[in-house]
């Protein structure tokens, strides 16, 4: 269902830096050109963002994002 929500959003092909949200699958972000974590995380948080503002659902990462990664994306979305 999840999958449904991101591709509803009209995400698919989103891109940030070398990264994008697959265009066959909404729920992989595929590393294009030497994509950055950062790159990754704001597609992250985009997603979730377009998420949340049209379908009222929080979404959680189903990776473990290391390095103060995890707290940068909850606070990244809060002040979204």
């Amino acid at each position: 269902m999840r999958l449904d929500l991101i591709e509803a959003c009209g995400l698919k092909g989103l891109r940030r830096g070398g990264a994008e949200i697959s265009r066959r699958h909404a729920n992989v972000i595929v590393n294009l050109e030497q994509a950055r974590a950062a790159d990754v995380l704001d597609l992250m948080v985009a997603a979730h963002r377009a998420v949340r503002d049209r379908f009222g659902v929080e979404l959680r990462p189903e990776i473990v994002l290391a390095g103060g990664l995890a707290e940068e994306f909850r606070g990244r979305v809060r002040a979204g």
